[in-house]
């Protein structure tokens, strides 16, 4: 029995040739970005390795597979990739046991803000003989929870299952735009056997991450801008805290041109994930504590300083610059009538944002 999918024509979209869905899936994953798929195998993800082969062997786009021994190392791998190049990159392991071998890396993809697809497959559902990639082994009626997403939904931005109605490539691409999107962050798919095995007429078509989109950047409002600006020039003792926001390499170079400009000290905070700021630059590391400044600037640090004792004085000013928060910060050591910066979603502080000038 052969089940071949159909697909709407779009003549926006791109058209790569395909066989089978995984062949649109490898496809969308190089187009969107990804360069390496760390693997682990499975009985039920094998169609990976057959997409890669045959589309290394044809010229058809496809991202490189590296084979790891565990899926611990294969999620620390993908992130170490991503961390370095900025670009995302893609897991694949074995059904829910693989997902829970990825352990407190999950913690890390998620608390890092690493744009890594991960990617497991699911026991089939079909019947034995009723379509290609259908039940063929006992073991297959117990490998699949109620909910295979949840057990790494609070720790991604996004999760799927890929059903038969879904356009392969484009729902790739979309857990890329997600995952790229500012904050960043991992997604996950679960990817039925059947599923992926569908045929295709011999090409397919799908947006590419690209074409869908990523957010735009969010920005300080420029009055705030210049507001913060007058802070920092008026200040007797400022400093700025940082702890991620090395993670885009250019706002280094910007951090280095606004404390040489302003004579402001920089400080790392102890979440550091990043280098944000030269540390053999004189300014570096010689700010005063938080409770000591008058004028407190914080870019990307989601705890700058234990609260209360080490909190600013009730008369500094405070600009916190920050891409939205995801969703599970729920608190943050905030006076929420001094602080200022990009716009936050989901999670809002107990009264409207105010800004408290020197002095107040």
């Amino acid at each position: 029995m052969s089940i071949e999918s159909k697909e709407i024509t779009n003549k926006q979209w791109v058209e790569c040739p395909a066989e089978e869905w995984s062949d649109a899936i490898v496809a969308s994953m190089k187009l969107g970005g990804i360069d390496y798929l760390f693997f682990v195998s499975g009985s039920e993800i094998g169609y990976f390795q057959e997409a890669v082969t045959k589309a290394e062997m044809r010229g058809w786009q496809t991202p490189k597979l590296a084979t790891m021994v565990h899926e611990g190392v294969a999620l620390n791998a993908a992130m170490g990739y991503t961390m370095v190049t900025g670009k995302p990159t893609a897991t694949a392991v074995h059904v829910d046991v693989g997902l829970l071998n990825y352990g407190a890396g999950i913690h890390t993809a998620w608390r890092g803000n690493y744009p890594v697809m991960m990617i497991s497959g699911t026991g089939p559902r079909a019947l034995q003989d009723s379509m290609p990639g259908a039940r063929d082994n006992f073991v297959q009626w117990i490998q699949e929870p109620r909910d295979q997403g949840e057990i790494l939904r609070q720790y991604t931005k996004l999760d799927h299952r890929l059903e038969h109605q879904d356009n392969p490539g484009l729902m790739i691409s979309r857990m890329l735009q997600v995952a790229m999107s500012e904050p960043k962050g991992p997604v996950y798919m679960a990817l039925p056997r059947e599923t992926a095995l569908l045929r295709l007429p011999g090409t397919t078509q799908f947006p590419t991450r690209d074409q869908l989109g990523l957010a735009r950047p969010a920005a300080p409002d420029q009055s705030d801008a210049k507001t913060v600006a007058k802070w920092l020039i008026q200040a007797d003792n400022p400093c700025i805290y940082t702890a991620q926001s090395g993670r885009n390499p250019e706002s280094v170079t910007e951090l280095v041109r606004v404390a040489e400009l302003l004579a402001v000290p920089v400080m790392d905070t102890r979440q550091c994930q990043s280098m944000n700021f030269p540390t053999t630059h004189a300014l570096y590391g010689t700010g005063p504590a938080p409770g000591e400044a008058d004028v407190v600037v914080v870019f990307e640090a989601t705890v700058p300083w234990l609260p209360p004792k080490q909190s600013p004085r009730h008369d500094a000013a405070v600009a916190w610059i920050d891409p939205p928060i995801q969703c599970n910060h729920v608190s943050r050591p905030w006076s929420s009538r001094r602080i200022c910066g990009w716009p936050r979603i989901r999670q809002q502080p107990p009264a409207p944002f105010t800004m408290r000038p020197l002095g107040c």
